[in-house]
C-alpha cells in the first residue's frame, strides 16, 4: 500500500511537468527479444535483476525493507522509476489512523497476534477451562450459528460426528480431551464474529459478540497451549485451523502473523503426515483419510493465498494434486463406521465440499503461474505463459454452474454464503490472470505480440475492481438487505489493492507517450480513472474499518481529480452493452448499474445519482 501511494502521488507531481527527469535509453531483456526505449536517469530495477526487484524499501522513516517476489502488487511498482517518498509527510496521520481503527474494533494497538503464538497472559488449568464453557443452551445457539453460517471453504468439521462428540461431552465433560475442547471454543468464535458481522445477535448476546469473540479466541489458545500443540494430538490441527480462520477472517488488512501461525500449523500437520496420500497409510479408516484429505486442501490452498499476499513464495510443495484433493460427496454419505467411501459425484453436484475443491483447483493455477513465472534465471518463454493462460481459463470455465456469477436478481434468495463464494472463486481467477500477464505491460508498448497480454492483465484488474464495487452495493439476500463488504477478508482485500496497482502503473507507462505503432483493444485511460475513482469511493467508505481502506481511500482520491483523462491511444472498440441486471456476468460486456441515493437494492429503480460503469471484456470471461 506505501508503494501505491508513492506512485500516485508520483504520478500528480509530474502531471505539472515539476518532476519530469531528463531521458536515457533503457533495453529491457525477455528471454528472446530486446526493446529499447526511453526511461527515466534514476534507478530502475531490470527485469533480470531479480535481487532488486525483490528488495522494497517500505518504511521512510526507518528505512526498513523486506523482500518479495516479483508477483506481489507492490512489485509491479517497482518498474515505475517515479516513485518518491510520499510516506514520509503521512506517517504520523496513518499511525493515528491505525490506533482510531484498532479503538473502534476494541483491540489493543499493539496487538502481538494469534494468542496462540505469543502465549496467554494467565494460562488457565483444566478445571478453569471448563468451568469457563457456556451453559449447554448457550453452546446450543453458538454451534448451530457455527453450521448455518459456515464459509463453505472450512468445512473440515463432519456435522454429524460432531454432534455425537458434542452429545458425548455433556455426559461426561471431564473425559473430553482438551484439544476437542479448544475446537469447541474455535467454533464459538466463528459464530460469535459471525453474529458481529452481520448485527442479528440474539438478545442473550445484544452488543456482546465481539467481546465473547476475543474470550473464546484466548480460550482456544488455552486449550492448546496446555495440552502441548507440538506432540500430535486428534482434533489438534482442525483446532488450528479454525483459530487461523478466526484471525484472518475477522480483519480487512494484511496479518503477518497468521501467516507465521499458517506456517506452524503446516508444520505440525506434516509432522503428522496429513501431506502424504492417505490411501498410503493403512492405519487410518477411509473416513480419517477423506478427512485428513479434506483439511490438508485447505491448508495448502491457504499457503498459496497467504504466501502471496505477503510476495513469498508457497512453502507446500504439491504433486499430484488429484490425489489429494477430497472425493465430492454428502457428508451423511460416510461416517467413522464406513468401510469403503461412496463413489464421488461429478462436479457439477453441489455438495458441501464441492466449493473447496473448486477453489483449490483454481489455487494450483495461481501456484502454478508463481511458480513458472518467478524463476529468478531466466523467465519462460512466451508460449510456456500463453499454455499456463489458457490452462487458468480453462480451469475456471469448468467450474460448476452453482458457483458461476450472475446477476444479483437472479441469487437473491440464495445463501449470502453462496454469493460470496461465487465472489471469490472470481477474483481467484482474475487474480491469477493478472500474475501472469503484468510484466507485459510495458513490453507491450514495442512489441505487438504482448499485446493480448496487455490486455487480458488490464481487464482482469478491471474485472477485479467491477467485483468490489458490486459487492460493496447494498443488496437484498436472504430476506435482508446487506453489504457484501462486510464478507471480505484481508486476502481479498489484496486483489483490489492489485487490481488498482495495475491500473496505476499502466497509466504511468502511458502518461505522455506517443500513440501505440499498431492496433490495440482494452480499456481506454478515461475507463480506467473511472474505474479507480469509484474504487476510491469504496475504500473511502472503509476508511474507519481499515488502515489498507484509509490509504487506498487517500492515495486514490488524491489522484481522481489529478490525473488527465485524455486517451493517448485510440483502441479498436469491439464491445457490447447490456444492463446489469439481466445477463451480467455471462457475456463479455461492459455493463451498468446505477448509484441511487433513496433505494437499498441496486437494481430497483430510483434516482440516480450517476451511472457507473462496470468493465468486462472478451478476455476477461468471469
Amino acid at each position: 500500500m506505501d508503494r501505491l501511494e508513492q506512485l500516485v502521488v508520483t504520478m500528480m507531481n509530474q502531471k505539472d511537468g515539476s518532476a519530469v527527469a531528463s531521458s536515457v535509453d533503457r533495453v529491457v531483456p525477455y528471454r528472446d527479444f530486446q526493446v529499447r526505449y526511453e526511461a527515466s536517469k534514476e534507478e530502475v530495477p531490470r527485469p533480470n535483476d531479480s535481487a532488486k526487484n525483490r528488495m522494497l524499501r517500505i518504511d521512510a522513516d526507518y528505512g526498513n525493507a523486506y523482500t518479495v517476489g516479483e508477483a506481489h502488487w507492490a512489485a509491479l511498482l517497482n518498474e515505475i522509476h517515479e516513485v518518491r517518498g510520499y510516506l514520509q509527510t503521512q506517517q504520523k496521520q496513518y499511525e493515528d489512523q491505525s490506533q482510531k481503527i484498532s479503538q473502534l474494533l476494541k483491540r489493543a494497538p499493539d496487538d502481538p497476534g494469534p494468542t496462540l503464538l505469543f502465549g496467554s497472559s494467565q494460562l488457565l488449568g483444566r478445571g478453569e477451562i471448563l468451568a469457563n464453557i457456556p451453559s449447554r443452551y448457550t453452546c446450543d445457539m453458538f454451534v448451530e450459528r457455527y453450521f448455518k453460517t459456515l464459509d463453505p471453504a472450512l468445512h473440515i468439521i463432519h456435522p454429524p460426528t460432531f454432534q455425537k462428540q458434542y452429545a458425548e461431552h455433556w455426559e461426561d465433560p471431564n473425559r473430553t480431551p482438551l484439544v476437542w475442547i479448544g475446537q469447541l471454543f474455535a467454533m464459538m468464535r466463528i459464530a460469535a464474529i459471525s453474529w458481529n458481522r452481520d448485527g442479528d445477535e440474539p438478545l442473550e448476546f445484544q452488543g456482546k459478540s465481539r467481546d465473547l469473540s476475543r474470550s473464546y479466541r484466548t480460550r482456544v489458545a488455552d486449550c492448546i497451549l496446555l495440552a502441548d500443540y507440538t506432540k500430535p494430538h486428534d482434533f489438534l490441527i482442525e483446532t488450528l485451523v479454525l483459530h487461523l480462520f478466526g484471525e484472518y477472517s475477522s480483519v480487512k488488512d494484511a496479518n503477518s502473523s497468521a501467516w507465521v501461525l499458517l506456517a506452524t500449523i503446516i508444520r505440525l500437520a506434516m509432522r503428522m503426515g496429513y501431506h502424504r496420500d492417505p490411501d498410503r497409510l493403512p492405519s487410518l479408516s477411509p473416513f480419517q483419510a477423506e478427512m485428513r484429505r479434506r483439511v490438508w486442501t485447505f491448508i495448502w490452498q491457504a499457503d498459496i493465498f497467504f504466501s502471496f499476499q505477503h510476495g513469498f513464495p508457497s512453502m507446500v510443495k504439491i504433486e499430484s494434486p488429484e490425489k489429494i484433493l477430497p472425493r465430492n460427496i454428502y457428508d451423511e454419505s460416510f461416517g467413522p463406521t464406513c468401510v469403503e467411501l461412496p463413489a464421488p459425484f461429478p462436479d457439477s453436484e453441489p455438495t458441501q465440499i464441492s466449493y473447496l475443491i473448486c477453489k483449490a483447483r483454481l489455487a494450483l493455477g495461481l501456484a502454478r503461474a508463481l511458480k513458472e513465472l518467478n524463476q529468478e534465471d531466466t523467465p519462460p518463454p512466451y508460449e510456456k505463459v500463453l499454455e499456463i493462460d489458457r490452462s487458468i481459463r480453462e480451469t475456471y470455465a469448468k467450474a460448476p454452474e452453482h458457483f458461476r456469477l450472475r446477476s444479483m436478481a437472479e441469487q437473491q434468495h440464495d445463501q449470502v454464503s453462496l454469493i460470496y463464494a461465487r465472489f471469490a472463486l472470481a477474483s481467484v481467477h482474475h487474480r491469477a490472470l493478472c500474475v501472469v500477464h503484468s510484466r507485459f505491460l510495458e513490453a507491450a508498448r514495442m512489441d505487438a505480440r504482448f499485446i493480448n497480454s496487455r490486455r487480458t492483465c488490464l481487464e482482469s484488474a478491471m474485472a477485479l475492481l467491477s467485483l468490489q464495487a458490486i459487492q460493496h452495493q447494498e443488496v437484498r439476500t436472504e430476506g435482508q438487505t446487506r453489504r457484501l463488504t462486510k464478507y471480505i477478508n484481508s486476502l481479498i482485500t489484496h486483489d483490489f489493492l492489485l487490481a488498482a496497482t495495475i491500473l496505476c502503473t499502466e497509466l504511468s507507462i502511458d502518461r505522455g507517450r506517443d500513440p501505440f505503432p499498431f492496433p490495440v483493444t482494452g480499456p481506454t485511460r478515461a475507463e480506467m480513472i473511472e474505474s479507480l475513482d469509484r474504487s476510491a469511493d469504496i475504500w473511502s467508505q472503509m476508511r474507519d474499518e481499515s488502515i489498507e481502506a484509509y490509504k487506498a481511500s487517500d492515495v486514490l482520491g488524491r489522484s481522481a481529480t489529478q490525473l488527465p483523462s485524455t486517451c493517448f491511444y485510440a483502441p479498436t472498440r469491439d464491445r457490447r452493452y447490456t444492463e446489469l441486471g439481466t445477463d451480467v456476468f455471462r457475456d463479455c460486456s461492459q455493463c451498468w448499474y446505477d448509484d441511487t441515493s433513496s433505494t437499498s437494492a441496486i437494481w430497483t429503480k430510483g434516482p440516480i445519482v450517476r451511472r457507473v460503469w462496470v468493465y468486462k471484456s472478451n478476455a476477461a470471461r468471469f
